[in-house]
């Protein structure tokens, strides 16, 4: 419930445009690298297999750490909670154009083309059989996706059910690039 409330109370300020931000020199590759610390046993207890590429060199940007440490908590978390025993996660980091792009590839539960539709509209979770021990407040993604907006960057997935999901989070590098 108090994890809800604060999605909410985020989602408020962040229509409200009333986020204050501290922008600094944020490395992608070190957030990504203390949120896998944060969730080794979650990704011990499902045996997942973690392939990040942790090549740092200019994966840095100008933004607020808690934002982008919270954009990809949500992305992570999720690829750990919908992926399967055993299954593997993909991380790599690129440029590609003027954007440093963010890819979270799982081999986990993957989504129905209905279901892609509503992705990040609030309190949406996809209701299969797969994940229905699942639980969640189904306003994660929503806020991804408002972070990722606020930032003038964009999001794509691509998935298939029974077969895992990938998210391309694109961060402009020209606009905020250090």
């Amino acid at each position: 419930l108090l994890k809800m409330v604060n999605d909410l109370l985020d989602i408020s300020r962040m229509e409200l445009k009333t986020v204050h931000r501290e922008i600094k020199k944020v490395c992608l590759h070190e957030i990504i690298s203390s949120i896998l610390e944060l969730f080794q046993i979650e990704i011990s207890k499902k045996n997942i297999q973690i392939v990040f590429d942790k090549d740092n060199s200019a994966h840095c940007i100008n933004a607020d750490a808690d934002e982008i440490t919270r954009l990809f908590t949500n992305l992570i978390s999720n690829a750990i909670k919908y992926n399967r025993d055993n299954g593997i996660i993909n991380i790599n980091l690129y440029h590609a154009d003027n954007y440093l792009v963010t890819e979270i590839k799982d081999s986990g539960i993957g989504l129905k083309p209905e279901e892609k539709k509503k992705l990040f509209s609030e309190f949406f979770r996809a209701k299969n059989e797969l994940t229905k021990t699942i639980s969640g407040t189904g306003l994660g993604l929503s806020i991804v996706k408002r972070i990722v907006d606020s930032y003038s960057g964009k999001i794509e997935v691509e998935s298939e059910f029974g077969i895992g999901t990938t998210f391309r989070i694109f961060l402009p590098s020209s606009l905020k690039s250090v």
